[in-house]
């Protein structure tokens, strides 16, 4: 028998055995779950508690107060019949709000905080009530993507809010 077909058989057959323990390698990861990311329940809870901060100080000061103090100088903020707002065009959006004769409050749901701890969102449902009447103008939902600026603060990245939850069911709860 040759030696270099000896040779080239047992590379073959090595080669083969190979790659059948590597598929059955690649098909064994393919079935196992992967889980599902932990939250970090105390960075959460205080994104949360910073969102509620925000919505209370809304309350209390007023929108355009609260939004300028919360808002990060890059914020993109989206708003119906208005293109994507930017920077100090959203900050000036702010600037010209009247929040005299409406109130918006807001409640988070809930949120999730980046493992670096530097990034994370809330969401939850807003409402818009007239200060005289106290009657409800407008309920939505809404999503806020916030940072941790220079100073290590959370300050508002992105603000999204969706009108038009009427009397829907909250699917979250």
């Amino acid at each position: 028998m040759n030696l270099s077909l000896l040779f080239s058989r047992t590379g073959l057959i090595f080669l083969f055995s190979f790659l059948f323990y590597s598929c059955d390698l690649l098909q064994t990861h393919r079935d196992t779950e992967i889980p599902a990311p932990k939250k970090k329940w105390n960075q959460v809870e205080e994104l949360m508690n910073i969102d509620r901060e925000f919505a209370a100080y809304s309350r209390d000061s007023g929108m355009k107060k609260a939004y300028l103090e919360f808002l990060d100088e890059e914020v993109v903020m989206l708003r119906p019949n208005h293109k994507p707002l930017v920077g100090t065009y959203a900050l000036d959006f702010v600037s010209q709000l009247n929040d005299k004769e409406n109130e918006v409050s807001w409640e988070v749901k809930d949120g999730l905080v980046s493992s670096s701890n530097d990034l994370g969102f809330t969401y939850g449902i807003y409402t818009v009530i007239n200060k005289k009447t106290k009657d409800t103008l407008q309920q939505g939902t809404y999503g806020m993507v916030w940072k941790k600026n220079k100073e290590g603060m959370w300050k508002v990245a992105f603000d999204n809010g969706n009108s038009g939850l009427d009397n829907e069911k909250d699917s979250a709860e």
